[in-house]
């Protein structure tokens, strides 16, 4: 994690935040991402980091909340317009009912690359919206307002986890 961190994170953030803008990471609570010595070099370089306790990711991580679902819309789109151009290909086709079946189609071997296509074409796209994830941050609770006035962001993040987690026991 630490190296992710010094060689991936930070330099990222250095080339897209001001000098002395904090940032907000949120993560779950594996225990890697909770040592003193990873928490440490968080707090070094201006990132502020939230835990989301196990069972709460679904309410609380902003991924989960809107990004996630709109990844996989789309990602299933593309199978069925794939998988039905397939399927009007084999049945007007002349070639051999064996070679054309649905086992064939969907060969690992045949779909590994395509589904990789897809998955790339809809980074891309959700890259571009960020109509969603400002939704996905604001729907998670966390909100410009709130990352101004760090105590302030603490106490609600702790409401909504209390409240995600009692939603989640019933």
């Amino acid at each position: 994690m630490q190296e992710y961190v010094q060689e991936v994170l930070v330099p990222y953030l250095n080339q897209h935040r001001s000098i002395g803008q904090k940032a907000l990471l949120v993560l779950d609570v594996l225990a890697a991402h909770r040592t003193r010595i990873f928490i440490d070099l968080l707090q070094k370089n201006d990132i502020c980091v939230v835990f989301v306790p196990g069972g709460c990711t679904s309410e609380l991580q902003p991924l989960d909340v809107a990004v996630n679902d709109e990844f996989k819309k789309q990602l299933k789109e593309k199978f069925m317009k794939w998988y039905s151009n397939q399927v009007q290909h084999d049945i007007t086709s002349p070639e051999e009912p064996s070679n054309t079946s649905a086992d064939n189609i969907l060969a690992t071997s045949k779909v590994k690359h395509v589904h990789a296509g897809w998955v790339m074409t809809v980074v891309d796209e959700l890259m571009g919206r960020a109509d969603l994830i400002r939704d996905a941050f604001q729907r998670a609770g966390i909100t410009p307002q709130l990352l101004q006035r760090e105590y302030i962001m603490a106490q609600t993040i702790v409401c909504k986890v209390i409240h995600a987690c009692k939603q989640y026991a019933n």
